[in-house]
């Protein structure tokens, strides 16, 4: 988990949670009286999301843009072939990253959880996934700084 944030009360922003196949997690934020939208991953290569929210929410299980554009043909117990769907989307990620940035050195915030931080790490390009991390897999409050180019982010 990683936080770029300042710590505020999250119930007072506008949150947007990146969609999962796997995580529902406007439907946690809603239980506990968060209000949150949740927005495609194409939508992070729009500069009105970043205007229109004060944080961004990346959970672990984001699409798969590979998985979720596969398109199988078979015939009978044979598959005939696989190809990507036409409208396919690929992220870009200088786009992103520069959108991404703008947004956080604005006053945005962010989290990323598990293995979104892949998607943090193209954007500085420069961080390491917690060195002799244990925890990994194991539920629990595990809390990260930015240090180094990165910390003058955020106190």
């Amino acid at each position: 988990m990683c936080i770029v944030s300042p710590i505020y009360t999250w119930a007072n922003n506008s949150i947007a949670v990146v969609s999962s196949p796997y995580d529902d997690v406007c439907l946690v934020f809603r239980n506990y009286g968060i209000p949150c939208e949740k927005i495609k991953y194409s939508d992070l290569e729009k500069s009105e999301i970043y205007r229109k929210y004060d944080a961004l929410f990346f959970p672990s299980g984001m699409d798969d843009q590979y998985l979720s554009n596969i398109e199988v043909q078979q015939s009978g117990k044979k598959i005939t072939s696989v190809k990507l769907s036409d409208n396919f989307f690929e992220l870009d990620h200088n786009k992103f990253a520069n959108l991404f940035k703008d947004f956080i050195n604005e006053g945005g915030s962010a989290y990323f959880s598990g293995y979104s931080f892949k998607l943090l790490n193209s954007v500085y390009n420069n961080l390491e996934f917690f060195d002799n991390f244990p925890y990994l897999g194991v539920p629990g409050r595990i809390e990260a700084q930015l240090e180094g180019d990165n910390a003058h982010c955020r106190e």
